[in-house]
């Protein structure tokens, strides 16, 4: 999926929408389908001022690259949660997201920034929270020791 050339999905107000993108696996793709990529000043607008209303679930690949890239948008804040166990997560120039996100990575330029929203935390799947704040962050090894999957952390 691509928005570009000022392209824009808006969510209505009083609307809660949910966007699946499947692995590549399970749509008979390959490396760079199930990629969300934002650009040249399109973007996504949330009318409502809760980010539990726009939530994106991208199941990703842990055999081919799958992304979010977030680049170039026209809106510098966007209200969402993002839920991207196998994929990457990119964010640049100036975005801001409000809410939530969860990544396989999320690499940050230019000023790009995530502020964490409570509100987020009554998102589940499965029965479980999705989304749980914490009291600190880890940043793991590039090549995590054998054992467990975090023992690198």
């Amino acid at each position: 999926m691509a928005l570009q050339n000022s392209a824009q999905l808006k969510v209505a107000v009083n609307a809660t929408v949910r966007i699946y993108i499947d692995s590549p696996e399970h749509c008979g793709g390959t490396s760079g389908m199930g990629s969300v990529t934002l650009a040249n000043q399109s973007g996504i607008l949330n009318l409502n001022a809760d980010p539990t209303t726009l939530q994106i679930y991208l199941v990703g690949s842990p055999s081919f690259p799958t992304t979010l890239d977030f680049a170039n948008s026209f809106e510098s804040t966007m209200l969402m949660s993002i839920y991207a166990p196998y994929s990457t997560v990119f964010l640049h120039n100036s975005i801001t997201i409000t809410g939530a996100v969860a990544a396989s990575s999320v690499p940050m330029q230019n000023g790009a920034t995530i502020n964490y929203d409570q509100r987020v935390s009554n998102i589940k799947g499965g029965g479980i929270p999705v989304y749980r704040s914490s009291s600190r962050w880890v940043e793991c090894t590039s090549t995590p020791p054998a054992g467990a999957v975090d023992s690198g952390c």
